[in-house]
């Protein structure tokens, strides 16, 4: 399969654009994602964690932008997410773990001690917090 479709359809339902569509976009973009994801995860049980590892800072950027959660729909799809982060790293990878938590705290640290951080950063901190313990 071609990742780099997979990594774009990850982004694209991982971070719907708000639409006058209202929940049934929405609906649809959390059963897609959760397809990529079992994707992602079917590829690791074959052993091909080298192709997930790959764009495993894309993932965990992605995984950042959705936080924090804005509504049930969104909660829904951050779960979806860090149950596939966790699952890879706990499963498959110590060191995609040990990146994860490494782009985590870099994160987070940038949010307290930065004055000059995004609002973003600000706005994830508790999120993450939740995420990492």
């Amino acid at each position: 399969g071609d990742m780099r479709a997979a990594i774009e359809m990850l982004y694209e339902n991982a971070l719907p654009k708000s639409g006058g569509n209202g929940g049934v976009a929405s609906s649809k973009s959390t059963e897609m994602l959760s397809c990529i994801l079992e994707f992602f995860l079917d590829l690791c049980e074959q052993g091909e964690v080298s192709s997930i590892a790959f764009f495993w800072p894309q993932i965990c950027q992605i995984h950042l932008q959705m936080l924090p959660a804005t509504d049930s729909e969104s909660l829904a799809r951050i779960e979806l997410v860090e149950d596939f982060l966790l699952t890879v790293c706990s499963k498959h990878s110590i060191h995609l773990g040990l990146e994860i938590v490494w782009s985590c705290v870099a994160d987070l640290e940038e949010s307290v001690s930065s004055s000059l951080a995004p609002p973003s950063c600000h706005r994830r901190r508790f999120a993450l917090m939740r995420f990492l313990c």
